[in-house]
């Protein structure tokens, strides 16, 4: 789902990236975990990895950062967070950002 979003937006200036923290082991994620899963899931969008969970320190969340959407706007400011967002909600959220 993230890819097809990923290859809609990509021509209007939105921009999608994969960050995995941490890999099926519960261990942080490195460059080879990422490939892997680029590969496995033939992805043409960035996947990026953060071993110092840096990421994690500017946004608020529980539980796996890996099962959460966020949405960046315009100079960098989070516009949206939300576990496991439904696709036409995450849809109208773009939108409205494009838009914007």
């Amino acid at each position: 789902m993230v890819e097809q979003r990923y290859q809609a937006y990509k021509d209007q200036g939105f921009q999608t990236y994969l960050l995995i923290t941490e890999n099926g082991m519960g261990l942080p994620a490195d460059a080879n975990y990422c490939t892997a899963i680029r590969d496995m899931y033939s992805l043409t969008m960035p996947v990026l990895y953060d071993p110092g969970d840096n990421f994690s320190t500017i946004v608020d969340y529980q539980g796996h950062l890996n099962d959460w959407d966020f949405l960046i706007g315009q100079g960098g400011e989070l516009v949206f967070q939300q576990k496991w967002v439904d696709q036409p909600d995450i849809e109208e959220i773009i939108q409205q950002t494009l838009s914007e």
